[in-house]
């Protein structure tokens, strides 16, 4: 085996002058991932959830419905028909569009989410799905 020349690839060459080079080194890292569903759309169950409005929401907890399809809900919520949805929480803030620097976390693990008040859906935003770390292989 050769010493390495710049022509012979970085690990020298083997016995028929074929250059060796190094193979890329693989990483696994921790990723976390956070999304912002749209509200009545059924997802996949996150580990905890993040409020980032003021207002009163409601949560789903089971669904007979497909991931991606909208949820059902009566506007007095009964539940004839329809999925029942947990009320989850009510965040005031101190400004008066409702937005304010502090988020509020809720370790529940619905499927879906919408808003009580004001507005029966809400708006994309008002609540964050967050997942925990899962692995992830990059080249470095």
């Amino acid at each position: 085996m050769s010493l390495y020349t710049p022509t012979s690839g970085s690990l020298g060459v083997n016995s028929d002058s074929t250059p060796l080079n190094q193979q890329p080194i693989l990483r696994v890292e921790l990723v976390k991932e956070a999304r912002l569903p749209a509200a009545c759309i059924i997802q996949d169950r996150p580990n905890h959830v993040i409020i980032n409005n003021s207002g009163s929401y409601a949560f789903l907890y089971t669904s007979t419905g497909s991931k991606g399809g909208t949820s059902h809900y009566n506007v007095d919520d009964s539940t004839a028909g329809n999925e029942i949805w947990v009320t989850g929480s009510h965040r005031i803030h101190d400004s008066a569009d409702g937005h304010g620097q502090h988020q509020l976390k809720l370790d529940i693990n619905p499927v879906a989410w919408r808003q009580t008040d004001g507005t029966i859906t809400g708006n994309t935003g008002d609540v964050i799905f967050v997942f925990n770390a899962r692995s992830v292989q990059k080249k470095i």
